[in-house]
């Protein structure tokens, strides 16, 4: 049995497309700045195309192993151990999904939008230029997608929970808020 039924639905022409696929998608916000969507995450200092493409759509936590023993950062697929890798990323601003568990994720250059979507709560997404820049969107799951008994390292999925949305829409409200005092701020000092 497929984990995957919708996937033995698929002709040749949407398999090849699925395959070409990018692992990573980098995108141009400003002449400095960039932004890097990956499905799970990415490790800090380590350049984008050494990364591994299992680890990229894997990985939620890193640990720390003797660096003098050749290990260094090591991604984990586990929620359960080491700590999430996105606290301590460094670099170009990374959106990224694939740790429900977790919910929604801000640290100063990494933000987690997965909310549980597929466990029945929400999808989310945020504006990443323009005038909505910063701001969070999100819509409730027309279901649980969730199949039942999985046996994967995702059987966590929290579902019928309100905390995620409620908390997204309290933390787009105080984002406003401090790009308005900082606005406030900027015409004092003009």
């Amino acid at each position: 049995m497929l984990k995957y039924e919708w996937s033995k639905n698929l002709n040749q022409e949407q398999l090849d497309f699925l395959i070409q696929l990018p692992y990573t998608i980098s995108l141009p916000i400003n002449l400095k700045e960039n932004v890097i969507i990956v499905h799970a995450g990415l490790v800090a200092g380590l350049p984008l195309e050494k990364h591994s493409e299992y680890d990229m759509i894997h990985m939620r936590n890193i640990v720390y192993e003797d660096y003098y023993d050749g290990e260094g950062i090591k991604p984990v697929k586990s929620n359960s151990i080491g700590q999430p890798w996105a606290k301590n990323y460094r670099g170009d601003h990374v959106y990224f999904g694939h740790n429900s568990k977790l919910g929604l994720q801000i640290s100063e250059c990494a933000t987690g939008l997965d909310t549980g979507c597929v466990g029945g709560n929400y999808l989310t997404g945020v504006f990443i230029k323009g005038d909505r820049k910063g701001k969070f969107v999100s819509v409730k799951s027309k279901q649980n997608y969730k199949i039942k008994n999985q046996a994967n390292d995702e059987s966590n999925f929290q579902t019928n929970d309100e905390t995620n949305f409620q908390e997204l829409v309290e933390l787009d409200a105080a984002v406003s808020n401090l790009k308005a005092n900082d606005e406030d701020d900027l015409d004092e000092l003009n």
